[in-house]
């Protein structure tokens, strides 16, 4: 089995060479496919990513959440390596984590059974490592690998969407 860090590198260099229109595509297609989760539709809170090197991007599915009166927030990087959620609408206001419902969670390669590698810096793990809400990493299907490395300390997801599928 490669190491977290040659599927780190390898996928990654996959995903940075996605097309801007290949990306906007399958982003659009994974998106459509969270907001009719069931667990999106009963969610009140919903923890996004501001998406950077190809990530999937998560726009659509903030449109949906407001137009739904969800609450939207996104992660903040703290001094000291932790991370907190802020609600969008004002950017003072940390939302604790027992009052988000969805945290959609980026990464770089995934696994069958909800494993993920981000980018190495274990902030969503150490951000989800007591969190009892749905984890759902989102990911192109060429980010998907049958299985990978894990470490004690790794966060699995409870769903991993791409364009062609759901898993776990």
């Amino acid at each position: 089995m490669e190491t977290q860090v040659t599927l780190r590198q390898a996928i990654l260099a996959k995903r940075r060479s996605l097309r801007r229109d290949q990306v906007e595509a399958m982003s659009l297609r994974i998106q459509e496919r969270l907001v009719l989760l069931p667990e999106f539709v009963r969610a009140r809170t919903i923890a996004l990513y501001r998406p950077f090197w190809n990530e999937v991007e998560t726009g659509r599915v903030a449109q949906v959440g407001v137009s739904e009166k969800k609450r939207i927030v996104y992660p903040e990087i703290k001094a000291g390596g932790g991370m907190s959620f802020i609600l969008v609408s004002d950017a003072a206001i940390e939302v604790p984590m027992d009052e988000i419902d969805l945290v959609v969670v980026p990464g770089v390669v995934f696994d069958e059974l909800g494993h993920r590698i981000g980018l190495g810096k274990g902030y969503y793990d150490r951000a989800l490592s007591h969190y009892k809400g749905t984890k759902v990493g989102l990911a192109y299907d060429l980010q998907v690998v049958a299985a990978i490395p894990v470490n004690s300390h790794d966060v699995a997801c409870d769903v991993i969407l791409t364009e062609l599928r759901q898993l776990v």
